[in-house]
């Protein structure tokens, strides 16, 4: 609690009306009629002291404390620190007890203690106030601002205005050192800069601030407000523009708006970049001769704007190749939008791919933009293409040959860019001799076929993708288990997997939930996988399908963990092409134990090479 009470002077009697005026100020607390009987004497006990020219509580902008010390942010006496009797002046006023409900409100939103004695008057505002006025105490740093101002009473005041409301200020009078700060530190968000400077005008310093970190935006201040200068700054680059004098409040407001511009296009940034990592050609887990193949086609495919057919079984990862093209295309910076036409209803797949003008149908009671409009400039991925009708595959076509759609319900073609990827688990050709997709339509889709193999056609990538999904699911149930066990790996290469890359990652997910150690062992495996290496209750025999190779093979010895460790960590490699940090990520392992292991590795190849 705030201690050391000074003295006051007395306050002036109330005027005509001053009752009234008294009842009011304790109106925002809470009405009158529903106050608290202590309430109720509290205020009868206030208006007596105004009348009776009593001691009134200390009005704001007096010194309340002794002075050697002062309040704190904790409502502490702090003798080191004396923030002086003009800190605290709002308006010359004395303040009702009612306000004690909105100290408690600002209390609340700093989580800072804060308490009141019970009595009228004992309380004083200096404890939230100076956390609001000094920014040392309130620690709430909103944004870094760089201000650039020869006119050293308006660095100040501009400094002061900016400070205020919690931003960490910059000022310099030299734009040149300004500019090498700048220059130093990534942490600006804004650059405030006067445009007529001595040395190094706001034209320069905007050049400079574009060429270096191009996110960072830049507010001009000029005594020449001409609309010549202004026209020129924006398209230099600056990002506002304001006349002298500075209305500080509108300053503020700009400001404001500019720092959360800044905040909002890193955070853009970065997840656009989380994108890239995630469907990177590094990110998708396989090292066996098929997927090196598919590998290949991506990176010949993605950089054109040609229209790309996926052909693959049901959880082979079609969505996620159709994601890598586009993340690798010129386009990744606009739209990827996925539509499954099987999930979408048949009387409304067109509404939802064409759009609709309003009143086209009964419920259709404002007009809608459809996929192909909400896609454009970007690429639109078509899954489960075969399960569209004819009708719908006619009118596919005529978007896919003039590049513009019509509404349903209306008359206007309306011009799109997209690129089409198309996917289907079903065999196309053998719809088209069945009369059931429209041959035109599967040529002009079949510009660049990629064929992506089932799992069992490629049981060499079994262990890196199990890792992979490991690790995966280590962070996101909290989990720590860094190994599986090698019984288990042959048990996940004996299995025929109908569902493809999806149930293993599912048979991945359920083992990491259930394991209790740091290795996954036989007895987390699921029933069936547990029941032999053939047994498969969703499908027929492993051994009975065509080009089945055995995980291990007949009458060889089972090689020792360490050797399957090793030959995990080599794939890695040659897959991330020997970029250790990404490897150490699709093994599930930290990068010190990686590098531990391949010094290990080392060690082990020159001692042989002695021997």
């Amino acid at each position: 609690m705030c201690q050391g009470w000074g003295e006051a002077p007395r306050a002036k009697p109330l005027e005509r009306g001053g009752t009234r005026r008294a009842n009011r100020a304790f109106r925002p607390a809470l009405p009158a009629e529903r106050e608290s009987p202590e309430r109720q004497t509290e205020r009868s006990a206030w208006l007596r002291q105004r009348n009776a020219k009593e001691k009134p509580p200390p009005r704001l902008g007096e010194k309340a404390f002794p002075s050697e010390s002062t309040c704190s942010a904790e409502g502490k006496t702090n003798p080191s620190r004396n923030l002086g009797p003009g800190i605290l002046k709002f308006r010359d006023r004395m303040v009702p007890p009612s306000a004690e409900w909105a100290i408690s409100k600002i209390h609340r939103e700093l989580h800072r203690p804060f308490g009141f004695h019970g009595g009228i008057g004992d309380w004083h505002p200096s404890c939230f106030l100076g956390i609001l006025a000094d920014r040392r105490c309130a620690k709430m740093a909103l944004g870094s601002i760089l201000i650039l101002e020869d006119e050293e009473e308006n660095l100040r005041s501009l400094t002061r205005a900016l400070e205020k409301v919690g931003y960490e200020v910059h000022p310099f009078q030299r734009p040149e050192e300004g500019m090498a700060y700048f220059k130093t530190h990534d942490s600006v968000d804004l650059v405030l800069t006067d445009l007529r400077m001595p040395g190094m005008d706001g034209m320069e310093v905007l050049r400079q601030v574009k060429q270096s970190e191009n996110s960072v935006g830049v507010l001009l201040i000029t005594a020449f407000g001409s609309v010549e200068s202004a026209v020129q700054a924006m398209k230099v680059g600056a990002d506002d523009y304001l006349a002298k004098p500075v209305d500080l409040y509108e300053l503020r407001r700009r400001v404001q708006a500019l720092v959360e511009k800044r905040r909002l296009k890193v955070e853009v940034d970065e997840l656009k970049a989380r994108l890239d990592e995630r469907f990177g050609f590094e990110n998708i887990v396989g090292n066996s001769d098929p997927m090196r193949e598919v590998f290949q086609q991506i990176r010949m495919v993605a950089p054109t704007r040609a229209t790309v057919f996926i052909q693959g079984e049901s959880g082979t990862g079609k969505e996620l190749i159709a994601n890598a093209i586009h993340q690798n295309s010129e386009r990744k910076r606009n739209r990827f939008l996925p539509i499954n036409c099987a999930a979408i209803p048949a009387n409304l797949i067109e509404s939802e791919l064409f759009g609709h003008e309003k009143g086209s149908f009964t419920g259709a009671d404002k007009a809608h933009a459809g996929k192909f409009e909400q896609a454009n400039g970007g690429t639109l991925f078509l899954d489960e293409i075969g399960e569209l009708s004819l009708d719908l595959q006619a009118k596919l076509l005529r978007v896919l040959e003039e590049r513009v759609v019509t509404r349903v319900g209306g008359t206007q073609p309306i011009p799109v860019d997209v690129r089409f990827i198309t996917a289907t688990h079903r065999d196309l050709t053998k719809m088209v001799q069945e009369g059931k997709f429209r041959e035109d339509l599967f040529y002009r889709l079949k510009v660049v076929e990629i064929v992506i193999p089932p799992l069992r056609e490629r049981l060499d990538d079994i262990p890196l993708l199990a890792h992979s999904f490991m690790a995966h699911f280590n962070r996101e149930h909290g989990k720590t288990i860094s190994s599986i066990h090698p019984e288990v790996l042959r048990a996940l290469g004996n299995y025929s997997w109908p569902g493809n890359v999806r149930e293993l990652k599912n048979v991945v997910e359920r083992m990491v939930i259930f394991g209790t150690g740091e290795e996954l062992l036989p007895r987390h495996l699921p029933p069936e996988l547990k029941a032999g290496p053939d047994a498969d209750p969703l499908g027929p025999p492993l051994s009975s399908l065509p080009g089945h190779r055995p995980f291990t093979e007949p009458g060889r010895p089972v090689q020792a963990l360490d050797e399957l460790e090793k030959q995990a960590i080599l794939r890695a490699l040659d897959q991330t092409h020997g970029n250790k940090t990404q490897a150490a990520r699709v093994l599930g392992i930290g990068i010190r134990t990686l590098h531990r292991k391949l010094k290990q590795y080392l060690v082990e190849e020159q001692e042989r090479s002695i021997q």
